[in-house]
């Protein structure tokens, strides 16, 4: 391991403790006043991340700038999803992203991947 790269297991352990991190506050723990900045941060990185890493796609960056776009589209097509069905509440469509980063930073932990190029 040279001492710019990190290990395997940083981004599935940092996804679950900034899900853990923001689902204390919504669902009635302590911290309020951090709620919006742990919310937005998680809404922001973790579901996506936590599906992008199962892609493997080796380049950090571009990592990164995906994962920000799959979260964001996972949470409009959540949205979506819960109005067109009258099922909307906030609370819930959390839940659903809570559940999301969680099964795949633990797929991730598993070592589960998904090959990004095509097998010849």
């Amino acid at each position: 391991m040279t001492g710019r790269s990190i290990p395997r297991v940083f981004w599935p352990v940092a996804i679950i403790l900034a899900t853990v991190a923001a689902a204390v506050p919504v669902f009635g723990g302590p911290g309020a006043n951090a709620r919006p900045y742990l919310v937005l941060g998680f809404a922001l990185i973790c579901p996506g991340m936590a599906l992008v890493r199962l892609l493997a796609l080796g380049d950090r960056l571009l990592a990164i700038a995906v994962s920000i776009a799959l979260s964001i589209a996972l949470e409009l097509l959540a949205s979506l999803a819960m109005i067109y069905a009258h099922l909307w509440s906030p609370k819930a469509l959390f839940a659903v992203l809570l559940g999301v980063a969680l099964v795949g930073a633990g797929l991730d932990l598993a070592g589960a991947r998904i090959r990004s190029e095509p097998q010849p």
